[in-house]
């Protein structure tokens, strides 16, 4: 406070030396230790802020152009001396993840290129929430103006309808990661990650950066279609909170989970995400769920090759009639024996039909076969020449669909 009397120094300051005392790799503790023993007379070795002004440009090198496509202005970071402004459109905030918070007082800000981000220390939790409440808003309404640009320049049957960051739950050698069970008395180590998540018209897609061109979104590392998605809350990591959609930081603060299960050629893919608010969770569940009525709708029909009987079958799912056993091959199939065209076929000899009315369960492999189960006690066995969970995964979301139409599921 004495120094800061004299005028000539300020907030922010290097302090290298005290009466001939090198400070420059001394702790804050050491050196007020130094302060306090200099006695009356301080001969101090200082740089001022502006003349250090070029040490943070250099440690904070944010991404200076961050431009979706060429008709969106590039964003850029504007610096005076001593401040920094970072832009927030796509970024990333976070409160609580580091392991160093064990306070619950720090919020991170991500660069959308995930390589950078910013640290920072609250005096208390209370004031850490503000200030990421704040930011968290903020980067909100940037991101919705941000998916209107976009879909002005891609095509209309890639309509994006959400996107954002999201906590992936992934495998870590992390020493803060925590441990999972997994079965059989087994555990491994997990950890939250940052990933950037979309959802467009067809698939859930997920990158590891957000996607800054066309390229970019043109090539996600993961892309699932909603078609064959599930939504599925279930508790995730250590929880204090009866509810089945709460995990915590390790500083303490509640993220709310839920997870994505999508049937496919191997298997079933999940996966275990979190959000940071309530209303996030309700967003990306709603799109979601939506989503995945919406493909089925739009799909009208689904044929898949298969085997019933040694006969080459297709097995159709109707959105309206339900489900159908065809002897000859219609049109339209893909290499893979997939069609959702919703076009007229070819006539087909039909071997069985049910209405969804009278499915009663289906249950399979994992491998390649299929049961499925009808109220007349009848048992249909298929070959599907391949894993049958894509074909389980789209029978229940014809399900939900009908009963959300119907207006029994909320």
């Amino acid at each position: 406070m004495l120094a800061d009397t004299t005028g000539k120094l300020s907030i922010g300051d290097a302090i290298l030396s005290v009466n001939g005392e090198d400070l420059r790799n001394a702790t804050h503790d050491e050196a007020v230790k130094a302060l306090k023993k200099c006695g009356k007379q301080v001969e101090m070795e200082v740089i001022h802020l502006k003349e250090v002004s070029s040490y943070f440009k250099s440690e904070l090198n944010w991404p200076g152009t961050i431009s979706l496509f060429e008709k969106i202005p590039a964003l850029k970071i504007y610096r005076d001396s001593g401040s920094a402004i970072l832009p927030l459109r796509l970024a990333c905030v976070l409160k609580g993840l580091s392991s160093r918070d064990q306070s619950g007082c720090m919020v991170e800000t991500h660069s959308p290129d995930g390589q950078q981000f910013c640290l920072f220390k609250f005096a208390d939790r209370k004031l850490a929430s503000i200030w990421f409440n704040a930011i968290h808003t903020q980067i909100d309404a940037i991101n919705k103006a941000c998916l209107t640009e976009l879909n002005r320049l891609l095509p209309k049957h890639q309509e994006l309808k959400l996107l954002g960051w999201l906590l992936e739950s992934r495998l870590s050698n992390s020493t803060s990661a925590e441990m999972e069970a997994v079965g059989h008395g087994e555990k491994v180590k997990r950890a939250w990650k940052p990933v950037f998540a979309a959802i467009s018209d067809r698939d859930l897609l997920l990158y590891d950066s957000a996607p800054v061109s066309k390229e970019e979104w043109g090539t996600p590392v993961q892309a699932h279609p909603l078609i064959a998605t599930r939504l599925v809350t279930r508790t995730i990591g250590v929880t204090t909170s009866n509810q089945q959609n709460i995990a915590y930081t390790p500083g303490g603060h509640m993220m709310y989970t839920f997870a994505t299960r999508t049937g496919s050629k191997f298997g079933v893919e999940a996966h275990s995400f979190a959000v940071t608010t309530s209303s996030d969770l309700a967003n990306w569940a709603r799109a979601l769920v939506e989503g995945s009525h919406a493909a089925v709708e739009g799909a009208n029909e689904v044929l898949v090759t298969c085997k019933w009987a040694n006969n080459d079958c297709r097995l159709a799912l109707h959105y309206e009639t339900g489900i159908t056993l065809l002897l000859k091959q219609a049109n339209g199939l893909d290499a893979d024996g997939w069609s959702s065209i919703g076009q007229p076929q070819q006539q087909v000899d039909i071997l069985w039909h049910y209405p969804y009315e009278a499915l009663k369960m289906t249950n399979d492999d994992g491998q390649s076969l299929l049961w499925i189960h009808f109220n007349d006690e009848s048992e249909k066995e298929l070959d599907m020449l391949g894993c049958p969970k894509p074909v389980v995964f789209i029978l229940h979301n014809i399900l939900s669909a009908k009963l959300n139409r119907y207006g029994l599921i909320t």
